[in-house]
C-alpha cells in the first residue's frame, strides 16, 4: 500500500532533521527511497496491465471486424469494452456528422436507450425519460470543439455542470468522456459515467482510456473501410446481375430467384453462414458467362445445334469473367459446373458424382427448379408440385440426394417458397445485406 504524503513527508523531514546519527538518518533515506522504487515499479507493473487489459479487450473486435461489416454492433462492442474498463455504470458513443442538427449523432449506447431528443435510463428498470438519464448535449458539443478529455468525480459542485445541465443528477457522481481521433482528426467520442455506489473516476483512469479510444478508433476505422468495401461488392454484383439480365431479357429475374433458393437449400442443409452468403452470390452471378454469348444465342426459343454447343460454353465464359476478382474466387466452381449431372451427362466437362463441386451441387437444383416453374416460348411452367416432383425423381440423376433432400424438405416446412420475377433491385440488396449481417 502506498505511504501517504503526510507519513512520507515526517520521514524525510526527520531524516533531514539532524537530530538522527548518521547511520539512522542514511537508513531511513534507504528506507524512502527503497518505497518509492517499489511505487514506481508497482506503478509501471499497473500500467502494463491495463495495457494488456486494452489489447485484451480489442483483439477479439479485430478479428470480429474481419468477419462482418457491422459499424454501429462494432460501437456497442467498442463501448462495452470501454466501460467494462474504466468500471462505469453506463455510456454511449458519439460520432461527428456534419449533416444532423446539433453536428454529431449517437449510434450506441449501453445502460441507455437512445431516443429522439433524450436518452432513457435502461438500469433504473423505467422506461420514463428522467432528468438525471438526459443526455447533455452542451457536454457532447464541448467534448467535440475542444478535442479533449473530462473527467469529473462531483458533477454537483464541477462548473461544468452547473444547475441547466441535464446531467445534472443525484444518482451520477462521477462523469469521463473522451475523444475519438484517427491520424489527429476527431471523429467521435466516447462518454461514461458512473453513481455514486461505484468506484470514482481519476485522472490516471482518463489517460488509460483515452489510450483505448485512440486504439479504438482503428479497429472503427478498420470496421468502416471494410463496410464501404463490403458496399463496393454489393454494388458489382448487382451491375454483372443487370448485365446478365440485359444479355437475356426474357430470363430477367432468374439469377436472382436461383440465389434465393441457393441460399434457401444452404440454410436447410445447415452451413455456416459464410457459405450461405456465398450461395446467394453464386446463384446471382451463376449464369454471368451468358454477357459473353452472341446474341443470336441469348435469344427466346429452340435453339440450332451449333447454338446450343455455343450456348453450353456459358459457364466456361463465366468462370472465365470472374476469375480475376479474388472477393468471387470462392464461387468459380459452383459457376463453372452447375449444368454438371450427378449421372455425369451435364456439361461443360462430364463431371460424375463426388467429382462434382458440392457448390454446384446446389446451384444444380435451384438453377434447374427455377427454369421448370418459368414460362418459356416453347412450354408453359410446371405447377409447384410438379416442379417438385421432377426434383424427386431426379436424384441420383441429376442431383445430389443430400442437396435435393434438403431443397424438398425446405419447401415442406414453408422455409423455401416458390418466388415470381422481379425487377426490383431493393429485394436483390436486401437478400446480400442479410446474408451478410
Amino acid at each position: 500500500m502506498p505511504l501517504s504524503k503526510s507519513f512520507r513527508d515526517t520521514i524525510k523531514k526527520l531524516s533531514d532533521s539532524g537530530n538522527l546519527d548518521s547511520d539512522t538518518s542514511a537508513e531511513l533515506k534507504k528506507y524512502l527511497g527503497g518505497i518509492e522504487k517499489l511505487e514506481r515499479e508497482s506503478y509501471m507493473r499497473q500500467r502494463r496491465i491495463h495495457a494488456l487489459n486494452i489489447v485484451n479487450l480489442l483483439t477479439p473486435m479485430l478479428t470480429r471486424v474481419k468477419e462482418q461489416d457491422d459499424v454501429n454492433g462494432m460501437l456497442r462492442r467498442i463501448l462495452q469494452a470501454a466501460i467494462k474498463l474504466s468500471r462505469a455504470t453506463r455510456g454511449f458513443v458519439v460520432l461527428v456528422d456534419s449533416e444532423s442538427e446539433d453536428g454529431f449523432t449517437i449510434p450506441a449506447a449501453v445502460g441507455i436507450e437512445l431516443g429522439a431528443e433524450n436518452l432513457k435510463d435502461t438500469n433504473s428498470g423505467t422506461s420514463e425519460v428522467s432528468e438525471e438519464a438526459k443526455l447533455s448535449r452542451s457536454l457532447i458539443k464541448q467534448i467535440l470543439e475542444r478535442g479533449e478529455g473530462i473527467i469529473t468525480t462531483n458533477i454537483q459542485q464541477d462548473e461544468r455542470f452547473q444547475p441547466g445541465a441535464s446531467l445534472l443528477a443525484t444518482n451520477i457522481r462521477s462523469v469521463m468522456a473522451t475523444p475519438i481521433k484517427l491520424e489527429k482528426k476527431l471523429i467521435g467520442a466516447i462518454y461514461v459515467d458512473s453513481e455514486l455506489s461505484n468506484m470514482l473516476f481519476t485522472e490516471s483512469d482518463l489517460e488509460i482510456f483515452s489510450a483505448f479510444a485512440n486504439h479504438a478508433a482503428v479497429t472503427l476505422n478498420l470496421a468502416t473501410s471494410l463496410k464501404a468495401k463490403r458496399d463496393l461488392h454489393i454494388q458489382s454484383i448487382l451491375a454483372l446481375v443487370h448485365a446478365v439480365e440485359a444479355a437475356d431479357a426474357y430470363t430477367a429475374g432468374h439469377s436472382r430467384n436461383v440465389g434465393y433458393y441457393a441460399k434457401g437449400i444452404a440454410e436447410a442443409m445447415g452451413m455456416p453462414d459464410k457459405i450461405v452468403e456465398l450461395m446467394l452470390i453464386a446463384g446471382f452471378l451463376h449464369d454471368v458467362g451468358k454477357i459473353a454469348l452472341p446474341a443470336s444465342v441469348a435469344k427466346p426459343g429452340p435453339l440450332t445445334d451449333e447454338e446450343w454447343e455455343r450456348m453450353r460454353l456459358h459457364p466456361v465464359y463465366g468462370e472465365r469473367i470472374l476469375r480475376n476478382s479474388p472477393a468471387l474466387e470462392s464461387i468459380l466452381p459452383a459457376v463453372r459446373w452447375h449444368h454438371e449431372r450427378w449421372d455425369g451427362k451435364g456439361y461443360p466437362d462430364g463431371l460424375k458424382g463426388e467429382e462434382i463441386h458440392p457448390f454446384a451441387r446446389i446451384i444444380a437444383v435451384a438453377d434447374s427448379f427455377d427454369a421448370m416453374t418459368t414460362d418459356r416460348p416453347y412450354r408453359k411452367a410446371f405447377e409447384l408440385d410438379h416442379a417438385l416432383a421432377e426434383i424427386e425423381n431426379n436424384i441420383g440423376i441429376k442431383y445430389e440426394k443430400t442437396v435435393a433432400e434438403a431443397f424438398l424438405s425446405a419447401f415442406a416446412t414453408g422455409k423455401l417458397q416458390l418466388v415470381k420475377r422481379t425487377d426490383a433491385d431493393d429485394a436483390l440488396v436486401d437478400l446480400l445485406e442479410e446474408a451478410a449481417s
